[in-house]
Formats: C-alpha cells, sequence, structure tokens
C-alpha cells in the first residue's frame, strides 16, 4: 500500500481474481464504448528503449523500482557519462525471458486498463532491514 492506503482501509477495494476485476471493469467500459477482442500482456518491459525518469532527474528501468527502490537507479540526467551507465547497465542486466511483471496491460480498442496484480516485481531487489 502506498501514501494514504493503509489509513483509509475501509476504501481498498476487496480481493478479486484478476478476471473478475477485469469483467468489472469492462462491463463499465461497454457501456459507452465498444470493447471488442482484449489482448492481454504480463511480460517485463524493461528494456534499454525506454526508462522511467522520475521528476528529479534520476532514471529508473522502470516505474514500480523507482517507487520501491529508489536506489536502483541506473544514471542521473544530467550524469556526464550518462551514455555509458545507460549501455552499462543494460548490457549488465539479465532479465529472464519470462519474467512476469506484477502489472499486466490489457489493451482492446482505443482502451488501455493496466493493473497491479498481486505478487512482487521479479527484478525488484529486496531491501534488507539492520537488524536483519
Amino acid at each position: 500500500m502506498e501514501g494514504r492506503a493503509s489509513k483509509n482501509r475501509h476504501l481498498l477495494l476487496r480481493r478479486e481474481k484478476i478476471s473478475d476485476r477485469l469483467d468489472r471493469i469492462l462491463s463499465q467500459f461497454q457501456k459507452i464504448a465498444d470493447v471488442g477482442r482484449v489482448s492481454h500482456d504480463s511480460s517485463c518491459s524493461i528494456s534499454s528503449d525506454s526508462v522511467y525518469l522520475a521528476s528529479d532527474g534520476r532514471i529508473y528501468t522502470c516505474v514500480e523500482i523507482a517507487f520501491k527502490s529508489p536506489e536502483q537507479k541506473i544514471a542521473h540526467i544530467l550524469d556526464r557519462e550518462i551514455e555509458g551507465k545507460m549501455n552499462r547497465f543494460f548490457s549488465e542486466v539479465a532479465i529472464p525471458k519470462n519474467c512476469i511483471c506484477r502489472y499486466s496491460l490489457f489493451s482492446m480498442q482505443g482502451i488501455s486498463v493496466l493493473l497491479n496484480e498481486s505478487g512482487k516485481c521479479p527484478i525488484l531487489k529486496e531491501r534488507r532491514l539492520d537488524n536483519e
């Protein structure tokens, strides 16, 4: 949970299967648009083709890592050696071929729905507490 969610648990959505959540969301969209065929993608999107740029100039592989583990930045936008750092990072990072992202993207005609599934990002390094 992020932000004020821990203090406002009464507002949290009930736990349900992703397919049930998606069906509920799509039924709302169908009232205003022709949804059509839905494609699903939950593969890891980390690649050298796109990165997440935080408002303070730090560069990350994706938004999940930026928010959950800010110390895992690739570089800063003002770094002199930014291209070298980026190339080095992406040449060294090993992303398993079938790596599943904790977010699922459901796309249909003119509509995209990004659902946060339970589970952890397989790329995210877990933080250790000092007393461990």
